[in-house]
């Protein structure tokens, strides 16, 4: 059974890219996208969420949609 690849297409495990965050300065990869992609770098009331945010959830979909129409 095909499964999506969500963690990486977060880049989960990539803490050896580098690369700016706004506001923070360089961060590696996956802190990065995890700050611009769910609400954990929000401050309250907003943040300190693990759940996606709009472009985060554009990341998921297009995770799946790569195994559901490759």
């Amino acid at each position: 059974m095909p499964v999506s690849d969500v963690a990486g297409a977060f880049a989960i495990d990539d803490f050896t890219d580098v690369v700016p965050l706004h506001g923070v300065g360089p961060v590696p990869l996956n802190v990065a996208n995890d700050c611009n992609w769910t609400w954990n770098c929000t401050p309250p009331p907003l943040g300190w969420d693990p759940h996606p945010n709009t472009e985060g959830y554009g990341v998921i979909a297009r995770a799946f949609a790569a195994v559901v129409n490759p």
